[in-house]
């Protein structure tokens, strides 16, 4: 760029300066106001305000850039079941696309493991109100498949949860049992 007039050295420092504070690249905001990087680092060696305005605008850069839309997004699919893999997909990156961001900005790390934690208690909750369920719709109907149908899940995926979940497994086999007995007062009566 040749030299500037005053005037338009300081509309293009602003210029800038506002075109940072979008994600704090100095390579692309200058290509963007149409400047090279050296040019920068003059203004930035002759003049000290515009050196701290950078220093802050760089600032607000890198926290916009950290916490842009889609990561927002991907942080509450993160919520909804603290899967990292369904999280990516809904939001349209790749795994290795989050775990560079993990990698590369700390407060998103943080918070991402935290918006998992918060996914997985939250799954955690939902399966013991369908297991509750479940152990009701087996007590009045002793059936494993009509409570599977009643609740809304597989028969597959009871065998598994009771095959992961003693306690469970032993709560269906009551269930079914306390079905069994009160059909037979039922008959008896």
């Amino acid at each position: 760029m040749t030299r500037l007039k005053k005037a338009d050295k300081t509309k293009a420092m602003n210029n800038f300066i506002d075109e940072i504070k979008i994600d704090g690249n100095i390579s692309r905001s200058a290509k963007v106001i149409g400047i090279s990087r050296r040019v920068v680092y003059l203004w930035v060696k002759e003049d000290c305000k515009f050196k701290d305005e950078l220093e802050k605008a760089v600032t607000i850069g890198l926290h916009n850039f950290e916490f842009n839309e889609q990561r927002l997004l991907l942080l509450e699919s993160l919520k909804q079941d603290g899967n990292v893999l369904n999280a990516c997909r809904k939001v349209g990156i790749t795994n290795k696309t989050y775990y560079n961001w993990i990698k590369k900005f700390k407060k998103f790390s943080c918070l991402a493991n935290n918006a998992i934690a918060e996914g997985i208690n939250k799954l955690d909750f939902e399966k013991r109100k369908v297991k509750v369920k479940i152990i009701n719709e087996l007590r009045k109907h002793g059936n494993r498949e009509t409570a599977c149908y009643k609740v809304g899940i597989s028969t597959s995926t009871l065998k598994v949860w009771s095959c992961v979940d003693y306690e469970f497994r032993k709560a269906i086999t009551n269930a079914v049992k306390e079905s069994k007995e009160s059909k037979k007062s039922n008959l008896v009566v």
